[in-house]
C-alpha cells in the first residue's frame, strides 16, 4: 500500500465532516494548546485558593477573629476562589474546543 505524501500534512477533522481539512500540525498544536490551557488553569486555580487561605490567616485577621474562625473563613474563601478560577478555566477550554471542533484551530 503506497503512502500518500499528503496524508502526513493534511488530516480531516472527523467531528467536522464536510467542513474541510487543516494541516495535521495545526491539529496537534491546537490540541496541545487546549490541554495546556486546562492544566495551567487548574494549577492557577489551586494557587489562587492557597493565596486566599493565606490571606485569611494574616496576623491582623487572626487577631480580630481568632485562629479557629480565621482558619474556617480561610477554607471557605479558598474553596470559593478555587472554584471560581476553575470555572473560568473551564469556559476558556470549552471555547477552545468549540473552535477546534469548527475546524479553526487557534
Amino acid at each position: 500500500m503506497p503512502e500518500d505524501p499528503e496524508s502526513d500534512s493534511q488530516t480531516e477533522n472527523p467531528s467536522s465532516a464536510g467542513r474541510g481539512t487543516f494541516p495535521a500540525g495545526d491539529s496537534i498544536r491546537a490540541s496541545m494548546q487546549v490541554v495546556s490551557e486546562a492544566l495551567g488553569g487548574t494549577a492557577g486555580a489551586f494557587s489562587e485558593g492557597f493565596r486566599a487561605f493565606a490571606d485569611e490567616l494574616s496576623r491582623d485577621s487572626v487577631r480580630e477573629r481568632g485562629l479557629v474562625n480565621a482558619i474556617f473563613e480561610g477554607v471557605i474563601e479558598s474553596q470559593a476562589r478555587f472554584l471560581r478560577s476553575l470555572a473560568e478555566t473551564g469556559d476558556r477550554v470549552q471555547e477552545s474546543l468549540r473552535d477546534l471542533d469548527e475546524g479553526e484551530p487557534r
